[in-house]
């Protein structure tokens, strides 16, 4: 099995497309709803198992929060504390993942 496959769609050019899973999102503890597009990862604990992602979880985890692209978090800005709005997980996952299509795209980029 591919160590990274997707749901939530019909077909991937590169992706082995698999069903939506009952469980909950790795990233935000959220569960995974079946209308929902996301990832399922190989995870190596104590046991290989599957994670589950919500896409935007799954970007989020890469692409950092919006304070950490527009270069505003305490990785950029040592001296300054800055005090993020209130949300969940999956709220912030969401925000970042709508602010790096819009920036991607701002910049003439398209995304995979």
């Amino acid at each position: 099995m591919p160590p990274m496959r997707i749901f939530g769609i019909e077909s991937h050019p590169y992706l082995e497309v698999v069903p939506t899973p009952s469980g909950k999102c790795f990233w935000c503890n959220e569960p995974i709803a079946e209308d929902e597009i996301g990832f399922v990862l190989d995870h190596w604990g104590e046991t290989l198992t599957e994670a589950f992602y919500h896409r935007e979880c799954l970007m989020r985890s890469m692409v950092g929060s919006v304070e950490h692209q527009k270069g505003e978090c305490s990785c950029y800005q040592t001296h300054q504390k800055r005090v993020e709005q209130p949300m969940t997980k999956r709220e912030g996952a969401k925000a970042a993942w709508e602010y790096y299509e819009q920036k991607t795209a701002n910049q003439g980029g398209s995304l995979p």
